[in-house]
Parts: C-alpha cells; sequence; structure tokens
C-alpha cells in the first residue's frame, strides 16, 4: 500500500476555512455524536516541568474522518497540529498546521451555542479579553449574527485600542470599556476568552436577559464566573461533561451544588430562555469537523 502525506500550511488555512461553514460541520459533528456516529473522548495531557503536551483524539464516521489535534505549550506558547485520516483512503494522512484552525473552531463553536440558545438574530455583544481568541469569538458571531453593537474589555487600554484596529480591519466598529460591568450592561451575549484564575464575571453586574459563552479558563486552576453565576441562570451546557468535570472548577462546582448541565450533542433549540451559559473547554471532534470543512473547501476529499 502506498502512503501519502499531503501538508497543509496556515497560510491555506486561513485562504480556505470560512466561519459559517465550520459552525454548520459543527452542528452536524455534534448530531452525530449524539447519535453514536462520532467518538470524541477527553483530552489527554501529559504535564512536563514547564509545559504540557495535549492530544484530542475524535472519529467522524459520517464524515469519514478520524484524527486527532496534538499541542504543545508552555508559558512561551504553543505550537499546534491536527492529523487526519481519511476511513477510506488507507495510506493516506493530512498533516494540518492548527493554530488558525483552532482559532475559528474555537470563535465557531461559541457562535453555534450562541445560535442554538438565542432566539434574536440582531443582537449586542460583549467579548471580555481582546487576545488572538477573542477575535474569532467577533469574527464568528459576525458570519451567523448581525451584530448592532459590539464592546470589548480587557484591563490594558493599549490592547483594548489594539483590537478595535485590528476589528476596523474586517469591517466591525468595536467600543472600547473600562469595565466589565460597562460591558455587561445591553449585552445579549458575553464572550469571554481570558486565563483568569479569579472570576471576572458576577451576578450582581448581569443584565437581566443574558447569554455567555465561556470560552477561557480550560484547566481547573482557573475560572471566569462565579459560582453564583452558574446556579442563577436557567440552563448550563457544556460540550463534554466527562472532560469539563476534570478540567473546569466552575463546572465541578456548579454538579456539586446539585446541578446537572446539558451535552451540546443532546441540546435542541431553546428558545424563549433568558439567562444561558456555554462552557467551552475544546474537544477533538471540533478540530476534525473544521479539518473536514478545510477538506472539503480545498477539494481534498
Amino acid at each position: 500500500m502506498e502512503s501519502e502525506t499531503v501538508y497543509i500550511s496556515e497560510t491555506e488555512v486561513s485562504a480556505n476555512l470560512r466561519y459559517s461553514e465550520v459552525i454548520g460541520n459543527l452542528e452536524k459533528a455534534f448530531h452525530y455524536l449524539g447519535e453514536g456516529k462520532a467518538q470524541a473522548p477527553p483530552r489527554m495531557r501529559v504535564t512536563g516541568p514547564k509545559s504540557i503536551l495535549n492530544v484530542m483524539p475524535a472519529a467522524i464516521e459520517s464524515m469519514g474522518l478520524s484524527g486527532l489535534k496534538f499541542y504543545h505549550a508552555g508559558k512561551e506558547g504553543g505550537r499546534f497540529m491536527v492529523a487526519l485520516f481519511p476511513t477510506q483512503e488507507k495510506g493516506k494522512v493530512f498533516l494540518v498546521e492548527a493554530g488558525i484552525l483552532g482559532q475559528i473552531r474555537t470563535g465557531a463553536l461559541a457562535a453555534l451555542a450562541s445560535s442554538l440558545l438565542v432566539k434574536e438574530r440582531n443582537i449586542s455583544l460583549g467579548v471580555v479579553g481582546t487576545g488572538f481568541q477573542a477575535e474569532s469569538q467577533v469574527l464568528a458571531h459576525a458570519s451567523i449574527f448581525k451584530l448592532s453593537r459590539v464592546k470589548a474589555y480587557s484591563r490594558k487600554e493599549e490592547n483594548r485600542k489594539k483590537f478595535q484596529e485590528k476589528m476596523r480591519e474586517h469591517g466591525i466598529e468595536v467600543f472600547p470599556v473600562t469595565t466589565i460591568k460597562d460591558l455587561m450592561a445591553g449585552s445579549r451575549v458575553i464572550c469571554t476568552v481570558t486565563n483568569s484564575t479569579d472570576p471576572v464575571i458576577h451576578l450582581e453586574d448581569l443584565p437581566s436577559v443574558y447569554h455567555i459563552n465561556l470560552v477561557g479558563a480550560n484547566l481547573p486552576w482557573r475560572r471566569e464566573a462565579s459560582p453564583e453565576v452558574l446556579n442563577d441562570c436557567e440552563l448550563v451546557v457544556v460540550e463534554h461533561l466527562e472532560q469539563a468535570m476534570t478540567e473546569s472548577s466552575e463546572i465541578t462546582d456548579y454538579v456539586n451544588s446539585g446541578f446537572r448541565p446539558v451535552e451540546l450533542k443532546d441540546l435542541n433549540h431553546n428558545m424563549g430562555l433568558k439567562r444561558t451559559i456555554f462552557k467551552s473547554m475544546g474537544n477533538g471532534i471540533e478540530d476534525i469537523a473544521a479539518g473536514y470543512t478545510l477538506l472539503k473547501s480545498m477539494k481534498l476529499i
């Protein structure tokens, strides 16, 4: 059997991967997971003295792909790769540089959750954090919602201004705010993308109607929302409960308080709820679905 390895660069990913298409295939992937046509075990971590090797496998039978995301990360950053194996083409593997792919699928996943839990299609958006992943939150939501107003908060004024300028390049006007309370006011959807160890979202600051995507804090010692926030809302959704119970202090506290979140694979369009939260951790099924979208766009499968 002749083997073939196809290498796909970040430049090619950026040129061929579209948020709206990824959102659609993520929704399909989670439906397949719910139907038993996909497998997605929790992330595996190998911890060293100064860095962590992360491995996130998944298989989506109905998309004809299995594979894994793997990345090595430390204080100086990380290198991200995705390996994709077509189940009908033995001997072929696609090796994808996955920094941009991971950025796009992270934003797409939050936008998918928002689309399932928020009835309105004209929304105001607030983003806590102004880094690499914050950009994808705005762009992914803009691909399926009409954004009437976008506000952004970070602790440093220079970061808020840089983010505002970056979003202007995409034709989106962002209004920097100096407090999280100001950001919450009037925001229908709120996305948090931080590495905070202490909660940045508190119950007393929230509007009466909201959907929150908790996107950062994917290690047990980090936290973006106080326990009171989760306990007060009408519905908490996670993408993978087993993984969340080992990686998210927010979810373990919520479950230990006597509540049980809904997994994304079991979520229907829950219209009419006024207070909802999606806790995003990142799972291999998302990278395989994004990889499938990329390969289809490039006409490689």
